[in-house]
């Protein structure tokens, strides 16, 4: 399993972007899952953006509400963000299933990097407007092309079903492909987001429910929504237990023989002994 953090961001935490972003790759997470609220929504894909410059390995989740966002203006925005993460960006779509579908469909078109013309129920595209006299396409292309291969786009569940893409915290479709519907799909990420609070959930207690989520539904990638405030030390602290206690937990069939308990000594302790145990190798 995949273990990172999503992280709620409303403007107050704007200017914190790149701490945290590098906070979270230094830790060595699998993901990092921006969820903005209030006034940047409008700005979603700036967010994932100014993850680019501090980090060189970790994935970038980022929600996109899609209500007021012409899904051509937005596939723009989503290649010249992934080219600045170097393909590590994944747009998480949000709102209304109906239109989770119109849009990705538009999106998966546009990364094709193909002239593509686009008839939906919502949208046109190119849209053919009588004041566009000269010029007319038939077909556009969209430029410049995303650096990521894949298709890193996750939908919900409905929207899912209609595309064919990885939904997000859909364990009734998970099981339904489980059972043969789609063999493509079946092999997919599924994706989803758990709130922890440290404080009263231990993190012995944090790792049981996952890796019973995980064998029940299949969910394979996690994004824990820390109930701390974002960058401070009581957060830190626990994203470095998701660091070194969760994430190896749960990606191991079974703890290396000897070292069961040392995975849940003080992240201090540890990184003592290690330091003891080199100066003992240098004498």
């Amino acid at each position: 399993m995949r273990i990172g953090v999503e992280v709620v961001v409303g403007e107050d935490l704007l200017g914190a972007v790149p701490q945290i972003a590098e906070l979270v790759e230094a830790a060595g997470l699998d993901v990092l899952w921006w969820h903005p609220v209030g006034s940047a929504w409008t700005s979603s894909l700036v967010v994932a953006a100014a993850s680019a410059a501090v980090t060189t390995t970790l994935t970038v989740a980022q929600d996109v509400a899609l209500q007021g966002f012409h899904p051509l203006y937005l596939a723009e925005e989503r290649h010249v963000t992934d080219r600045l993460l170097g393909g590590r960006l994944v747009t998480v779509l949000r709102g209304d299933a109906d239109e989770q579908s119109e849009v990705a469909a538009v999106l998966l078109a546009a990364a094709a990097g193909r002239p593509f013309r686009h008839v939906g129920s919502r949208w046109t595209v190119p849209a053919g407007l009588e004041a566009n006299s000269i010029n007319r396409e038939e077909c556009i292309r969209v430029t410049p092309m995303p650096s990521g291969m894949g298709t890193a786009i996750w939908v919900g569940a409905r929207a899912a079903a209609a595309t064919g893409l990885p939904a997000v915290d859909s364990p009734a479709l998970w099981a339904e492909l489980d059972s043969g519907a789609n063999a493509v799909q079946r092999h997919a990420v599924r994706p989803a987001v758990r709130r922890w609070d440290p404080q009263d959930e231990p993190v012995d207690e944090l790792v049981a429910r996952l890796r019973a989520e995980q064998q029940h539904s299949g969910v394979d990638l996690i994004a824990v929504r820390i109930a701390v405030a974002p960058g401070t030390a009581a957060w830190r602290s626990a994203v470095a237990a998701l660091a070194t206690v969760v994430r190896p937990s749960l990606q191991l069939e079974r703890l290396p023989a000897g070292l069961e308990g040392r995975w849940h000594e003080p992240l201090g302790a540890r990184a003592g002994q290690q330091q003891v145990n080199h100066l003992e190798e240098k004498t």
